[in-house]
């Protein structure tokens, strides 16, 4: 199963590297670059072991500025080291049926913290959540999902 975690990373990683866009629909799912899909994923943190945050101080930017996404990994309170977290972006609403497009990876830091960078050219609003794909003995997790409004001007 890590095994499978890990090939799951690389190929993300090689995907967002080379400028594709990346789709994940569900825990498992497949990954396939230039499509964009529907997730099944609840848009909603679930209860479980395992727990996904996410926030920005950065809810109203400018075009070009930078936008910080970061939050921490946890299984029974305890911090997971190691574990990739995948950052979905959309910006037709936040809502279930909303499309999310996969838009870099992380792996999360030996206190399981994670942190992700954004820069965005178009004015509008854009919503982010992160997701935990799991891997035994971790449930797959999903965080809040945040709004960032970007702007000609502040």
């Amino acid at each position: 199963m890590r095994r499978n975690v890990l090939s799951l990373f690389l190929t993300l990683l090689i995907l967002i590297s080379v400028g594709g866009a990346v789709s994940i629909v569900g825990a498992a799912s497949h990954v396939a670059p230039g499509q964009v899909s529907q997730t099944t994923m609840a848009t909603t943190p679930q209860l479980s072991s395992t727990a996904l945050t996410a926030s920005t101080p950065d809810t109203s930017v400018a075009v070009g500025s930078a936008i910080t996404i970061y939050g921490k990994l946890t299984f029974h309170a305890l911090p997971v080291t190691g574990q990739p977290v995948i950052l979905y972006q959309s910006t037709d609403n936040a809502t279930d049926n909303a499309r999310w497009t996969a838009v870099n990876v992380t792996m999360t830091t030996e206190n399981g913290n994670y942190i992700f960078a954004r820069t965005e050219q178009e004015q509008g609003t854009y919503y982010y959540k992160t997701v935990f794909p799991g891997g035994y003995p971790y449930d797959p997790a999903v965080s809040e999902v945040l709004t960032v409004h970007v702007g000609l001007l502040l």
